[in-house]
């Protein structure tokens, strides 16, 4: 029972080894401070400080940014940033709602049906993953990275200046449209590669 015990430890002991590894490289860094950055996000909006918040907001998008170009060049591309680099964007966008309502609540009241509209897609997309997958996929599709770039712009704008009417429905279509190119992959595809870069894409491998 000891010596069971004791395997446990070690288990678990170099898994926490292999992780702090992985986080330590230079690509995962730049994505865990996105993840740092989630804390100090939520206050600043909380208390209304919108200088702070659209500079660590701009931080944030920095990083999503430069994390996979930095993997790249570094030759540190892993299934692990690829997934590290999902879970902090999923934080960032479910987070993004809650901010814009902190931040500017009567735009979000007057255009709640056209957000709920997108953000119904995007529950369904990740619920689909995990139910038809059994895990959350880390697919790097050119729609997703599109969005986010969109999403980012329009937060920063929109703090920064004045929000749009005509750019949310932009942004919502865009995310309407990228989710339900997500959800025919989940639904069509199985052993989808974290390279994913359109439902095109895969058309072309599986012929």
């Amino acid at each position: 029972m000891c010596s069971l015990h004791s395997h446990i430890i070690y288990l678990i002991i170099m898994e926490f080894r292999l992780l702090i590894k992985e986080l330590l490289k230079i690509p995962n860094l730049i994505t865990l401070v996105r993840v740092l950055l989630l804390p100090f996000l939520y206050y600043s909006a909380y208390v209304g400080n919108t200088i702070v918040f659209l500079i660590l907001f701009l931080v944030a998008g920095l990083s999503d940014a430069f994390d996979g170009i930095v993997a790249r060049a570094l030759n540190q591309t892993s299934k692990f940033g690829a997934k590290f680099d999902s879970l902090a964007d999923d934080l960032i966008n479910f987070s993004v709602l809650i901010w814009l309502y902190l931040l500017l609540p009567e735009f979000v009241k007057q255009n709640l049906a056209v957000i709920i509209i997108a953000l119904s897609f995007f529950i369904a997309f990740t619920f689909l993953e995990l139910v038809v997958h059994k895990k959350k996929l880390a697919m790097h599709l050119y729609s997703h990275k599109f969005i986010n770039v969109l999403m980012y712009v329009f937060v920063l704008i929109s703090i920064y200046y004045q929000p749009s009417r005509l750019f949310l429905f932009v942004l919502a279509f865009s995310i309407t449209l990228a989710m339900i190119e997500g959800i025919l992959i989940i639904l069509f595809f199985k052993n989808i590669p974290n390279d994913t870069a359109s439902i095109f894409s895969l058309v072309g491998r599986r012929k």
